[in-house]
């Protein structure tokens, strides 16, 4: 697992504020125009003892260690919790201060939607939805909107989206494995 460099960049994180307007937006079908939109989905299998290992996965960040993106603190997800992940890029680590905006944890639906923080070089969120279904089937959930928001991260757009597509793809197979194990 890799360890954030940026550690200690907690107290900072602490007081920063969301870099958009639509905070929780990612918890709803429509994402807001204006951003890059990706939802993915996977299924995981059938049954409660799929549903709950997965819930529990998902809300320990299963899906960042699996695309090698660390989290800190790596703390169970609930809302108002601020972390920064550190995704390696090449020879670089991109530092990113986020915010979980929403969680939910019911007998259908288990997940949360983190939004970025000032300092972070996009603008949005990302959520992770486990969801049950009547006849037992479990999925995986992946929805984003995002925009660049730094000077760097809007001149490496094209890189940006399709490393952010990428990573998604590293999430879904993260809770694929780790549901697995």
């Amino acid at each position: 697992m890799l360890r954030p460099r940026w550690a200690g960049g907690i107290p900072r994180v602490r007081s920063a504020q969301p870099t958009y307007r639509e905070v929780g937006a990612s918890k709803f079908d429509q994402l807001p125009k204006g951003y890059h939109h990706i939802r993915r989905r996977v299924r995981l299998g059938n049954g409660r003892d799929v549903f709950d290992r997965a819930a529990r996965q998902v809300r320990l960040w299963a899906m960042h260690f699996g695309a090698r993106i660390a989290v800190h603190p790596a703390k169970p997800a609930t809302t108002g919790l601020r972390v920064i992940t550190s995704v390696p890029f090449g020879p670089f680590v991109v530092h990113g201060p986020c915010m979980v905006v929403w969680d939910v944890n019911d007998d259908w639906y288990a997940g949360f939607g983190y939004g970025t923080l000032a300092g972070h070089p996009m603008t949005g969120e990302e959520a992770f939805l486990v969801e049950i279904d009547e006849s037992g089937e479990v999925s995986f959930t992946v929805s984003a909107f995002a925009r660049p928001h730094t000077w760097y991260a809007k001149a490496a757009w094209p890189i940006a989206a399709f490393m952010q597509s990428r990573i998604i793809g590293k999430y879904l197979q993260g809770v694929v494995d780790a549901t697995r194990r």
